[in-house]
């Protein structure tokens, strides 16, 4: 059986650190669930958080006798902001640049050759860039919520096993 949320949490183990302008290295953090398990995340997770890539809770087609599944997944790949008073333009070539873009660039290589997932080709994928994203509802959410520089990405996954229902080797991903 085909355990998608797992199968990132291992092929996004393998993600290269984001090495920040004070040349301090930060290992991704992959995470899932709800909007009431990210808040949960947030206000309850001490040290680093960040970068974050964040799988948003949603259904696969799953097939036992074709031994695949396909995921719909809506994946944030989100960084705490450091410019939460600038404009677009100085979001885009600071943190975009040098974090967000390159993550985004990792995860869709690490999607491509880890031998247990491939990107449905034959749907194109969204993204969406958003600078200084929250989303709040209220007062008490706000207080909750970090402000994020994000990619929200939009994807197809194929996911695989093999014939006998044992999961495929997850290869090592070069970037």
């Amino acid at each position: 059986m085909i355990v998608e949320e797992t199968l990132l949490r291992t092929v996004f183990s393998q993600l290269p650190p984001y090495t920040a302008a004070d040349t301090k290295s930060y290992q991704i953090r992959y995470e899932w669930g709800s909007q009431k398990d990210l808040l949960l995340f947030i206000q309850k997770q001490t040290g680093n958080k960040y970068p974050l890539v964040w799988l948003e809770e949603g259904e696969s087609e799953q097939s036992d006798t074709m031994h695949k599944s396909t995921k719909q997944a809506r994946l944030f790949l989100a960084k705490n902001s450091e410019n939460k008073t600038a404009r677009n333009p100085t979001v885009w070539d600071s943190e975009f640049v040098d974090c967000l873009n390159p993550l985004l660039k990792n995860v869709i290589t690490a999607l491509r050759k880890s031998g247990v997932t491939t990107i449905d080709e034959s749907r194109m994928w969204k993204v969406k860039r958003r600078a200084n994203f929250t989303e709040v509802s209220n007062e008490d959410l706000a207080k909750a919520m970090d402000i994020w520089n994000v990619i929200v990405l939009d994807i197809f996954i194929i996911f695989t096993e093999k014939a006998n229902g044992e999961p495929d080797c997850i290869k090592t991903i070069k970037f």
